[in-house]
């Protein structure tokens, strides 16, 4: 018995070593560099550096410290995540014009249960480092026509660039799409006479550079997002790795929005493809609405697959009713109910969310 407890004790120690290893060869240089961005004067938009003759780039930088916490209930149990994380912003300018925008967003997560939260894998009471948007958009060449972007950021498919969905509980339907929200890579992007675009390649590891993947190519083609209605059309193709596997990608998919009176709007997503030749289709439509000083949204929305792909996407219908309450800048809370149909009668899960920002 002894030596069974002996084995056990010497087996957790050298896993707490191992953890504790990766964490500071990986996390502790992160945090370093968080907190000289944080405390450095120049980074901060409320010093009122321009006015004091500040670097040029440096003029135009800001800089604000996220902190999050969310709560779940799913099938009689609790669960929670939890992030804090640098959110730096900065456009590069000359006295000929902008040079490019670059943006920075390193996060750590800690989830209470084992889970894979956009593309990073957590066991139970994990911690893990979560890129956000981390990219240089060079915007030198030609005026906003040819725009060349590297770094992480979101995939140019469906309506995950249109909205705002990174550290919300308002989610699109990329992770039925593509698997991925987020991934590493390279595109060249801007807006023409009437339409916009943009046009990459990604490494396909999501999160993580290092990965066995070929990589694959997307982009979505459109009218301008901020009219008062548009239209786009997206397709993806290669390989990527999702959960440790590797996946054979093929997809196309339309969306469409329209802004209505009253603060009202309403847009849809339809999607198709492969999945390691598994055939699927989704669906994916929102209404919602906005007060007049956007400090409160809700929203009501519809989801629904006709194949359960290789992304692990339901066919079960999901109906989500959602509310975010952002009175500043400082702070939001936000809620939202999940409704999902099944031959069993459905069944529900309940989000809530308190973010603030400094």
């Amino acid at each position: 018995m002894w030596d069974s407890i002996y084995r056990t004790l010497v087996s957790q120690k050298l896993r707490f070593g191992m953890a504790f290893f990766k964490f500071k060869e990986s996390v502790v240089p992160l945090l370093f560099l968080l907190l000289l961005l944080w405390i450095f004067p120049a980074a901060r938009a409320d010093t009122g550096l321009e006015s004091k003759g500040a670097r040029p780039w440096l003029a135009n930088a800001r800089s604000s410290l996220d902190v999050s916490a969310r709560l779940n209930h799913f099938d009689g149990q609790f669960s929670g995540l939890y992030a804090v994380g640098l959110d730096y912003f900065n456009v590069f300018s000359t006295d000929r014009g902008d040079v490019g925008t670059l943006i920075f967003q390193p996060f750590l997560l800690r989830s209470d249960i084992d889970q894979t939260v956009a593309g990073v894998s957590f066991e139970e009471n994990d911690t893990g480092l979560k890129w956000r948007i981390t990219n240089f958009n060079y915007t030198g060449i030609g005026r906003g026509r040819l725009n060349v972007r590297v770094g992480h950021f979101e995939l140019p498919f469906g309506l995950e660039q249109i909205i705002q969905t990174n550290g919300t509980l308002n989610q699109t339907n990329a992770s039925a799409n593509t698997g991925l929200k987020t991934d590493w890579g390279i595109s060249l992007n801007g807006e023409l006479p009437g339409f916009e675009y943009e046009l990459g390649f990604m490494r396909g590891g999501g999160n993580g550079l290092r990965t066995d993947a070929k990589g694959y190519f997307v982009g979505r083609v459109g009218l301008p997002r901020y009219r008062s209605w548009w239209l786009g059309v997206s397709g993806v193709s290669g390989e990527l790795e999702f959960n440790d596997a590797l996946v054979n990608l093929k997809g196309v998919a339309v969306d469409a929005g329209v802004r209505l009176p009253n603060g009202l709007h309403l847009m849809t997503e339809y999607s198709v493809g492969e999945t390691n030749s598994v055939s699927s289709g989704h669906l994916f439509s929102e209404l919602g609405y906005t007060n007049r000083t956007e400090a409160l949204v809700t929203y009501l929305q519809w989801r629904n697959g006709d194949t359960q792909n290789a992304f692990g996407a339901s066919t079960s219908p999901k109906a989500s009713l959602g509310l975010r309450y952002e009175p500043t800048r400082r702070w939001s809370a936000s809620a939202e109910i999940q409704q999902l149909s099944g031959s069993a009668g459905g069944s529900q899960a309940y989000v809530m969310q308190l973010r603030f920002r400094s």
